[in-house]
């Protein structure tokens, strides 16, 4: 005799499922349960319908797994097409994206290029005034030595 709790170890189940298997086959059972003081313990006739119970699992036909390996295929193909069009687009937005990016590459290139030329024609400028104050301030020496000496005069 064994309890419950031994059966369910024993086939690797709960003793939820234990009797829920009692339960159902009650009829067929009974007589090879025994309960003392609330504890049910099973004989091994009755540890030997449970375990039939347990292994019947419904057989799926071979039509039924063909068309369930089908319908998978289909799903694996349909995710295959969409995952290639997500791809196409990604591609699409990025040579787009790109497109885009070199143009203001140029943009901002020419820019640089413009100020470049506007910085050296302003240093041409600056060096051209430095010349002329350093002209100027010779011929003020000049023009200043001249009117002194027609003070002195």
């Amino acid at each position: 005799m064994y309890k419950v709790i031994d059966v369910a170890k024993m086939l690797g189940v709960s003793k939820v499922t234990i009797y829920k298997k009692i339960s159902a086959k009650k009829k067929e059972i009974k007589p090879y349960i025994k309960k003392v003081k609330n504890i049910t313990y099973l004989t091994d006739e009755a540890v030997e319908i449970i375990k039939e119970n347990l292994a019947v699992v419904p057989i799926a036909s071979g039509r039924m797994i063909n068309e369930e390996i089908e319908s998978l295929h289909n799903k694996i193909d349909t995710l295959m097409n969409e995952k290639e069009e997500v791809e196409k687009a990604l591609v699409s937005q990025m040579n787009g994206e790109n497109e885009e990016l070199e143009g203001m590459l140029r943009s901002l290139q020419s820019q640089i290029n413009i100020k470049m030329s506007h910085l050296e024609r302003k240093n041409q400028i600056v060096d051209n005034f430095k010349k002329i104050v350093t002209i100027n301030k010779e011929r003020i020496k000049v023009l200043e030595k001249m009117l002194n000496n027609q003070n002195l005069v």
